[in-house]
């Protein structure tokens, strides 16, 4: 089984160990690329049964004895298409056929040699002609039947006879069967006055068949994968999330379904692949998800052999959250126009946070004010407001951002 590839104006084919090497036109070439594979193809057969027998006789008398032998055979002959078709998307090239029949010869031989040394006698005054003969036959197909040959006293003969049946139209798994005998018979008559006189025979008959082979190189081809799109062509993730992948093969601008593609990453580190490689669909296409694990830039590559194609993968660290707000101290006690600094940490589980927006408020306005309404965190998380009081009672000094707040009590004596 010999495969070429079909690119450009240059089609390779070779057939055996000999290769041919043909220029074609780019009028000549498909618009999509195409694969092209030969496989052989012959002819055969296979015989069953017995296709050969001997009968032989050696008469040595005394006169007047009768003596013969035969022999039968019978068997068929199967005939059988070698060939495998490819499977998958290969199809027959244009123009390209597999035969369906061709032609069968039954061959027969029928061979051996005949001897007499003795004369006719006279047996009560009824005279006896001594004599050698030998007889086959062969039934199958139109074989033309073989002659009978027979010789007297004191004579010789070989045989040597073929008959080749007519060319017969045939098919895959029919059988031809065939049948055929050998017959040899000797009469012993006077001896011819030498000693060791006798009379012999012996006869062959052979079947055997011959086939057109019609051997030759079978064309098939099939789409040749040109591109795979990967789509989408980025992505950006946190760490932890996930991304699908589609790679569609086609063929030209064609889908092909069937196609293995691989996937891998660039960078593994960054993130894994679902699965390392897939089966495109009735629609070319096939699909992985991509797991964020760190964060960096990484590829996301969809391959076939040569082809391939890639996503680039951006994957960001997660945000810290806002989990809790510190306010300190916890109370404070002051006098009318006192004051007193309020320091709010912000953080994300034990883990101070820079950048956070605090806002700032009190319970109760007429006891006193902050010196901002909000503030941002620094990078050991904090941020400070002095709170002034104004009046004799208690409020409360609030720090919020969203739904995470704290307060701290204070006294205005």
């Amino acid at each position: 089984m010999i495969i070429n590839r079909t690119r450009g104006n240059l089609l390779r084919i070779a057939i055996g160990i000999s290769a041919l090497v043909l220029l074609v036109s780019s009028a000549g070439v498909a618009a999509a690329d195409t694969e092209t594979m030969y496989v052989p193809f012959s002819w055969s057969f296979t015989t069953t049964g017995t296709s050969l027998g001997g009968a032989y006789v050696d008469n040595t008398g005394p006169p007047g004895t009768s003596m013969s032998d035969s022999k039968t055979l019978s068997g068929s002959f199967t005939i059988k298409i070698n060939f495998v078709p490819p499977g998958g998307d290969w199809v027959l090239a244009p123009g390209e056929t597999i035969p369906t029949s061709t032609t069968f010869k039954i061959n027969a031989g029928f061979s051996g040699a005949l001897s007499d040394s003795t004369l006719g006698f006279d047996y009560h005054g009824i005279p006896f002609s001594t004599f050698a003969e030998a007889r086959a036959g062969v039934t199958a197909l139109d074989i033309p039947a073989f002659n009978t040959v027979h010789i007297g006293a004191a004579s010789t003969a070989d045989i040597n006879q073929n008959r080749v049946s007519s060319p017969t139209s045939v098919t895959d798994g029919q059988v031809i069967p065939f049948s055929g005998y050998v017959e040899v018979e000797t009469l012993f008559g006077f001896g011819s006055g030498t000693l060791g006189d006798f009379v012999t025979g012996s006869g062959n008959i052979e079947v055997s068949g011959s086939i057109d082979a019609q051997n030759r190189q079978i064309k098939y081809i099939k789409p040749k994968l040109t591109t795979i799109l990967v789509s989408p062509s980025s992505a950006t993730l946190n760490i932890a999330g996930t991304h699908a992948f589609n790679a569609t093969a086609l063929n030209g601008s064609t889908p092909m379904a069937g196609v293995n593609v691989f996937w891998n990453v660039s960078n593994a580190t960054v993130g894994n692949v679902s699965a390392s490689s897939g089966i495109t669909d009735v629609n070319g296409n096939v699909t992985i998800t991509f797991t964020a694990l760190d964060a960096g830039t990484t590829f996301v590559n969809a391959t076939n052999g040569s082809i391939s194609n890639i996503s680039s993968v951006t994957v960001n660290a997660v945000p810290p959250v806002l989990t809790t707000i510190l306010v300190s101290p916890y109370f404070a006690t002051l006098n009318i126009t006192g004051t007193h600094a309020f320091n709010a940490t912000a953080l994300n589980g034990s883990t101070p946070m820079a950048g956070v927006n605090v806002s700032w408020n009190v319970s109760n306005a007429t006891v006193g004010n902050v010196s901002a309404s909000s503030g941002i965190t620094d990078v050991n998380g904090n941020v400070t407001i002095t709170f002034t009081a104004l009046a004799a009672g208690t409020t409360f000094v609030n720090a919020t951002n969203g739904s995470i707040s704290n307060i701290s009590s204070v006294t205005v004596m």
